[in-house]
């Protein structure tokens, strides 16, 4: 990392978010989630929070609707 400080970044974790999880990264996507933290001024943790609920919503879009048949 850059000269960027931990005290630096946001935090934009809300109340509430204690529930870890453990992914396995590529050393090329770990790259990119450090170049992308250091943008932000985020975390990694927050970095991949926010990467993880847009894919959740994006996925959720993708979903067809329920039939009512």
């Amino acid at each position: 990392m850059s000269e960027t400080t931990t005290a630096n970044r946001r935090k934009n974790a809300p109340q509430g978010c204690k529930v870890p999880v453990l992914t396995h990264l590529t050393s090329e996507e770990r790259s990119e989630l450090d170049q992308l933290a250091e943008q932000e001024m985020r975390s990694l943790s927050s970095t991949m929070r926010m990467i993880c609920l847009k894919g959740l919503a994006a996925h959720q879009a993708e979903k067809p609707a329920p039939s009512t048949h």
